[in-house]
């Protein structure tokens, strides 16, 4: 009844009620708060916490479905806050806040919506693009070569000029597990597209002093 009230997936709605959210009234999870309520006098006013409780979780629900994310998103960035500008559910504010809340709140929610553009830019498939975030390297694998190769089979783009890009940008590890660099990588291979020219030629140009030679060859 709750999922279907708030429009979200009842696995969901279980895992943020049981892990996720934090009680406003007890002092565990959200859950205990609504298994409470079904011991409460009926005829006593609730403590207004019991409140808190559905308002944080319909505000969680509604940024859930505003960026329609999956579990496994919802999971992900939760799991790895700090990666996406400290994104929170369970923060969510319940009275105006100052503008310093305020902007930090909405910079991680634009990190998730540039996030949600890649993802619903990419090809649909067998992999996501958190497959991508969480993908494992294989004990002696080259971090960046093995997550290359997952991104190329999550993308399509072409093995060699994605290849030649990540090491022109000096990307890492870590630049896999965020969709920041990714978008970047798909800017720099579309402009790549557009132009006909390598990648290595364009990194060129966009470093080097013009002179001459560049300016023929463009």
């Amino acid at each position: 009844v709750l999922a279907g009230a708030l429009g979200l997936d009842p696995a969901l709605v279980r895992h943020l009620l049981e892990q996720r959210l934090t009680a406003r009234v007890g002092a565990g999870a959200m859950m205990d708060d609504f298994l409470a309520l079904a011991g409460l006098d009926p005829d006593q006013e609730p403590e207004s916490g019991y409140f808190e409780d559905y308002q944080v979780l319909h505000k969680a629900a509604l940024v859930i479905d505003g960026f329609q994310l999956s579990g496994r998103e919802v999971g992900h960035l939760l799991d790895h806050a700090t990666d996406f500008a400290g994104f929170t559910l369970d923060g969510l504010p319940l009275q105006p806040v100052d503008d310093a809340t305020a902007a930090a709140l909405f910079a991680s929610w634009e990190r998730v919506r540039d996030l949600v553009e890649l993802r619903d830019d990419l090809p649909s498939g067998e992999l996501a693009l958190v497959d991508l975030f969480q993908a494992e390297v294989p004990a002696g694998a080259d971090p960046v070569v093995h997550l290359t190769g997952v991104l190329v089979e999550l993308t399509g783009w072409d093995q060699d000029a994605l290849s030649d890009l990540v090491a022109e940008l000096g990307l890492q590890e870590a630049d896999f597990r965020t969709e920041v660099a990714i978008r970047t990588l798909r800017s720099c291979l579309e402009v790549a597209r557009r132009t006909g020219m390598g990648v290595a030629t364009l990194t060129t140009w966009a470093t080097d002093y013009p002179d001459p030679a560049q300016a023929r060859a463009v």
